[in-house]
């Protein structure tokens, strides 16, 4: 699942770049930090990649989930019919 996919990412990354993440995610509502060429920065392009599959294999999940949801939750409009008719 999601969680497992995510944790093997987190592991791949270095110290460096865990601390660097980090950083940002805590300064990211801070306009002194957003100006600093350390927010800037990014991971590796691999790395970005890989967690860009593993967001969209989350979407799809979280998609198909969606609609089987729906589905369920269709009111059968003619159930109020069905019942008097049943009388």
């Amino acid at each position: 699942g999601f969680k497992e996919d995510f944790e093997s990412w987190r592991s791949s990354l270095t110290p460096e770049e865990r601390k660097m993440v980090q950083n940002q995610a805590t300064g990211e509502y801070n306009k002194k930090f957003r100006k600093s060429p350390e927010f800037s920065k990014n991971l590796p392009d691999e790395k970005l990649k890989s967690f860009a599959n593993i967001l969209g294999k989350f979407f799809d999940t979280e998609a198909a989930d969606y609609k089987k949801e729906l589905e369920r939750k269709v009111p059968n409009y003619n159930q109020l019919l069905e019942k008097a008719g049943d009388k």
